[in-house]
């Protein structure tokens, strides 16, 4: 009996062996998943702080290219070269309106016999008239357009 105790113990360490060695590879098998899946966080992370430092490289090139002149952030971008160009050409045919009434404004205080200095001090009058909405004529601003110009004065005088 002893050889069939000696059998039976055998069997029995051989089939502790094989659970073992079947846990071993259990064990393996799930260690090499979590490999995989921390290999491909580490590379979503990779990704998202290139993604993020790309963002942040182009929010910091827009803010460089906001902080210029018009006419730059124009000849780089042409939706706003077309915007651009369209204020431009609405600014341009105001100044020249604007310069053909004072134009008209100093040809008839000519010909009332006042001197341009008066027509201009008229004028200030005029501007303070506007901007007090007092006009006679209708030319008045809204407030936006009054807050600008008060902001053009403090800059001048300042």
């Amino acid at each position: 009996m002893s050889d069939f105790l000696n059998y039976t113990a055998g069997l029995h360490a051989l089939e502790k062996i094989g659970e073992q060695g079947r846990a071993i590879e259990r064990q393996s098998g799930e260690i090499q998943r979590q490999q995989q899946a921390l290999q491909g966080a580490k590379h979503a992370v990779g990704l998202a702080k290139a993604g993020e430092e790309y963002e942040r490289k182009r929010a910091n090139e827009y803010k460089a290219l906001l902080s210029k002149p018009f006419a730059e952030i124009a000849a780089k971008d042409g939706r706003f070269k077309e915007n651009y160009e369209k204020q431009q050409e609405l600014l341009a045919a105001w100044i020249v309106s604007q310069r053909a009434f004072k134009e008209v404004a100093m040809k008839y205080g000519q010909a009332m016999g006042k001197s341009s200095e008066e027509v201009l001090s008229e004028f200030q009058a005029a501007k303070e008239t506007v901007l007090n909405d007092q006009s006679n004529f209708g030319n008045t601003v809204d407030e936006t357009e009054k807050k600008a110009y008060k902001r053009y004065l403090d800059k001048e005088q300042g």
